[in-house]
C-alpha cells in the first residue's frame, strides 16, 4: 500500500555527483545516502521489471567507482566505503512547501512497478513530507476546505482525469507544494529543480499554448491557480465541452491563466519530462497501460459523457446519475467516435440534437429508509424509463463511493437495497 503520509527523514544525499554504470537498455534507480565522510548508504532498484539483475552494477562517485554487482531481488541496500571526501547536500530555503502531492483512486498500487514509481519520489527528496489521496480523500479535502459549489462541481465530474484536475488546483491554492501524477518516475532531486525565490515551476507541455498540469509547484493562494480553479468551477456547472478535452480543467486552461509563470520544465515526445534538456520525469511506469485504469477522459469527452446527469443529496447521500450514450449520441455520432476523421463533422451535424438531450435526460428523486433507496422519476409523472439507470453513490460524512446498477423500469419508481 501506498502510504497516506510521510514525513521527512533526517538522511540526506551525498552531495557528489554520482552515476550508476549500467547496460544502456536497463532502468535502475539509485540514490546514495551520506553516511560519514568517506562511508556512503546506496539504493539501488530495478525500474523496468519486478525481478532481480544478473548484470555486474557499478557506482561512480567524482572519480571513484565502486561495486554493486547483481541481486536476486528487485532492490539492493548496502553500505560502502570510499576513497573520494563525501559532502552533504545542502538544503536551500525555498517559498514553495517542501511537500510532494500524488492522487489515485486508490491507496492499493495498480501494478508492483508503482510502488517503485513512488518511491523515487520520496527516496530522492528525504527532506520532503509526501501526501497521498485516495477519490475519499480528495472530496473530503475539497468539503472541508470550500464552499458546496465547488464540491457540487467535484461530484457532477464523471471523468476521473477531470476530478483529479480540481482536486490539485484546490490543494494548491490552500497549501501549494509540488503536485505529480501518481504514474511518474522522478529521475532527479527536487533540489536541482525549484530554486529560492520561486513562486511556481510549470511545465511547457508539446503545444505551445498548453501548461502540463500532471506537474505543478506552487506557494500557497497563487492567484493564477485561484483563476484556474474559479473558471473551472465555472465551466463545471455551465456543463462546459469547449473544442477539445483539455479545455475543461486541463492544460489549456491553466495556460490560459499561468502562461506567464516560470516554466523550466519541457514535456517532450518519448513519454520524458526535460529540464536544462536532461531527463528529469518519466512519464509513465513500465506496465502502467496493462494495469488497472479508468475509462478515457478523452473518450468520456468524444462520446459527451463527462458529466453526471443528475446530482441530488438525500438524507446523508449524494446520489449521481450516471451519464448514458441513450441520451447523448445516436449511433452515426457512436459510429465516428470509432472513425475520429469524420468525428468533428458529425458532431457539427448533430450539435443541436445532441445538446438538446444533455440539457433534457430524465431526472429523478432519491429517498433513502431502512437501508433502502426509492427512486422515482419527477420530469414525467407517471411513467418508467427504458434507459440503463445506473448510480454513483456517495455516502456524505465519509466520502466513499458505491455504485448501483437499477437498469430499465416500466414503473415510475422502484427500491433498491443500498450497496
Amino acid at each position: 500500500m501506498i502510504p497516506k503520509t510521510m514525513a521527512p527523514r533526517p538522511e540526506r544525499l551525498i552531495g557528489n555527483a554520482y552515476q550508476l554504470l549500467k547496460e544502456p537498455v536497463d532502468d535502475f534507480h539509485a540514490v546514495v545516502y551520506f553516511v560519514g565522510e568517506r562511508r556512503c548508504r546506496v539504493v539501488v532498484r530495478r525500474l523496468d521489471a519486478f525481478t532481480g539483475w544478473g548484470q555486474f552494477l557499478r557506482l561512480r562517485i567524482d572519480d571513484e567507482v565502486l561495486d554493486i554487482g547483481a541481486s536476486e531481488t528487485n532492490e539492493k541496500t548496502m553500505e560502502l566505503e570510499t576513497r573520494v571526501a563525501l559532502s552533504v547536500s545542502v538544503i536551500r530555503d525555498q517559498k514553495i512547501p517542501r511537500v510532494i502531492i500524488q492522487t489515485f483512486s486508490t491507496r492499493q498500487p495498480q501494478h508492483p512497478l508503482h510502488y517503485n514509481a513512488f518511491l523515487t519520489f520520496v527516496e530522492l527528496n528525504p527532506e520532503y513530507e509526501y501526501r497521498f489521496f485516495d477519490d475519499a480523500d480528495c472530496r473530503s479535502f475539497i468539503r472541508r476546505h470550500f464552499p458546496e459549489r465547488v464540491l457540487e462541481a467535484y461530484d457532477i465530474l464523471k471523468a476521473r482525469a477531470f476530478r483529479a484536475d480540481l482536486f490539485r488546483y484546490c490543494y494548491l491554492v490552500v497549501h501549494g507544494g509540488c503536485y505529480f501524477d501518481h504514474k511518474y518516475v522522478l529521475r532527479r532531486r527536487l533540489q536541482d529543480l525549484v530554486r529560492p525565490d520561486d513562486d511556481h515551476v510549470l511545465c511547457q507541455d508539446l503545444a505551445p499554448w498548453g501548461l502540463f498540469n500532471s506537474v505543478m509547484l506552487a506557494i500557497p493562494g497563487s492567484d493564477a491557480i485561484r483563476r484556474c480553479l474559479d473558471q473551472a468551477v465555472d465551466q463545471i456547472h455551465a456543463r462546459f465541452y469547449g473544442q477539445n478535452a483539455l479545455q475543461v480543467t486541463g492544460p489549456d486552461l491553466l495556460w490560459r491563466h499561468a502562461n506567464h509563470l516560470n516554466t523550466p520544465l519541457r514535456h517532450v515526445h518519448g513519454r520524458q519530462i526535460l529540464f536544462e534538456d536532461r531527463p528529469f520525469i518519466s512519464t509513465t511506469f513500465p506496465g502502467y497501460y496493462g494495469g488497472t485504469r479508468h475509462e478515457c477522459y478523452g473518450h468520456l469527452w468524444d462520446t459527451k459523457r463527462i458529466y453526471h446527469t443528475q446530482r441530488v443529496r438525500a438524507d446523508g447521500y449524494v446520489f449521481l446519475v450516471e451519464p448514458h450514450t441513450d441520451y447523448i449520441m445516436n449511433k452515426e455520432l457512436a459510429d465516428a467516435v470509432a472513425q475520429k476523421s469524420r468525428l468533428r463533422r458529425v458532431r457539427e451535424r448533430n450539435a443541436v440534437r445532441s445538446m438538446e438531450h444533455r440539457l433534457h435526460p430524465a431526472r429523478f428523486e432519491f429517498r433513502v429508509a431502512d437501508g433502502a433507496v426509492r427512486i422515482e422519476r419527477i420530469d414525467r409523472p407517471g411513467h418508467g424509463w427504458d434507459l440503463d439507470l445506473r448510480l454513483s453513490i456517495i455516502h456524505e460524512e465519509t466520502s466513499k463511493t458505491c455504485f448501483l446498477h437499477i437498469g430499465t423500469s416500466p414503473e415510475p419508481s422502484v427500491a433498491r437495497a443500498l450497496p
